[in-house]
C-alpha cells in the first residue's frame, strides 16, 4: 500500500514533533532542533488520516522520521517511500532515537558521528577559575564580542544579544570568555549552553567556570542544562566533562 506524503508548515506538525521529541529517552541539543526545525514537515497519511511524520532538510537530509505505534510495522516500506523525496542522500539520526536510526541503519552506506549530545549528571562545585565575574551581554556590545571571539559566533550573533542568550566572563575589567545560552524550541524544558575563551587565557579553568555559571543560571530558571560538541572537539568535550556534564547520546550522519 502506498501512503501519501504531504508538504506543510511547522505549525501543523509542531504537536507531534514536540511529543515525539519530549518522549525520547536523551535530549536534542539546538543543532539538531535548527536541522529539524529549519526543515520542511511531510504530513505521513493513509486513507484514516495522519499517520506519522518525516522532516527534510536542504531537499537531501532526513531529520526526522516517525510513525505511531500501530504503523510501526510497514516502517521498512514508508522509510523506503520518505527516502524518495526531494532529493534524499542522508539522514541526521540521534542515536537515542532508535526507530528512525534502525530504518537509517537498514540501508545505509557509511556512518559518521558528528557530535556528543550531553546532560548534566552530577554537581561539581570545586572546578573552574574562581576569578571570573559575568552578566548577561546587551546588543550594545556585540562590537567587543566580534572582535574577540574569532568567527565563534555566526550571523545570528545579534539576535542572541536581543534575545538575551549570551553572557559575558570578565578577568577584571577584561573580557575573557563568552556563554551561551539558548532557549530550546522544542524541548522547552531545556537550555542548550556552551562555550568560547579568548584565545590566550584558554587552560585556566574558564571555560569549566563558563558552563558552571551556565548550568546555575539554568537551575535557577527551572530549565534543563544539556549541550553538544563536535566529535572531533577534544577541548570542548573535557570542559563540558569536568562541568558535571555527560554524553550517552552521538548524532550520527547516515548515508544511503
Amino acid at each position: 500500500m502506498e501512503y501519501t506524503f504531504r508538504a506543510c508548515e511547522y505549525e501543523e506538525m509542531e504537536a507531534r514533533i514536540v511529543a515525539h521529541n519530549e518522549g525520547l529517552p536523551s535530549p536534542i541539543d539546538s543543532f539538531a532542533e535548527d536541522h529539524i526545525l529549519e526543515a520542511v514537515p511531510y504530513a505521513i497519511a493513509d486513507s484514516h488520516g495522519t499517520i506519522g511524520y518525516c522532516c527534510i532538510h536542504q531537499g537531501k537530509t532526513l531529520t526526522q522520521f516517525h510513525l505511531e505505534p500501530a504503523y510501526r510495522h510497514l516502517g521498512q516500506s514508508i522509510f523506503a517511500q520518505a527516502r524518495r523525496l526531494e532529493s534524499v542522500q542522508e539522514a541526521l539520526v540521534p542515536t537515542c532515537d532508535e526507530f528512525f536510526l534502525s530504518h537509517a541503519l537498514d540501508v545505509c552506506s557509511s556512518v559518521a558521528v558528528q557530535a556528543y549530545f550531553f546532560q548534566h549528571v552530577r554537581d561539581v562545585t570545586t572546578e573552574g577559575n574562581g576569578a571570573i565575574s559575568y552578566r548577561w551581554a546587551t546588543p550594545e556590545d556585540l562590537n567587543v564580542i566580534g572582535k574577540r571571539c574569532d568567527g565563534f559566533f555566526d550571523e545570528g550573533l545579534a539576535r542572541q544579544l536581543a534575545d538575551g542568550q549570551i553572557a559575558i566572563g570578565f578577568a577584571g575589567e577584561t573580557p575573557v570568555a563568552f556563554g551561551v545560552f539558548e532557549r530550546a524550541r522544542i524541548l522547552r524544558d531545556c537550555v542548550s549552553i556552551g562555550m568560547y575563551t579568548v584565545p590566550d587565557r584558554r587552560r585556566q579553568g574558564i571555560a569549566v567556570s563558563t558552563l558552571l555559571h551556565l548550568i546555575r543560571e539554568a537551575r535557577a530558571t527551572g530549565l534543563r542544562p544539556i549541550a553538544g560538541c563536535w566529535v572531533k572537539n577534544d577541548a570542548s568535550k573535557r570542559s563540558l566533562e569536568r562541568a558535571g556534564m555527560a554524553s550517552g547520546t552521538r548524532y550520527l550522519r547516515v548515508s544511503f
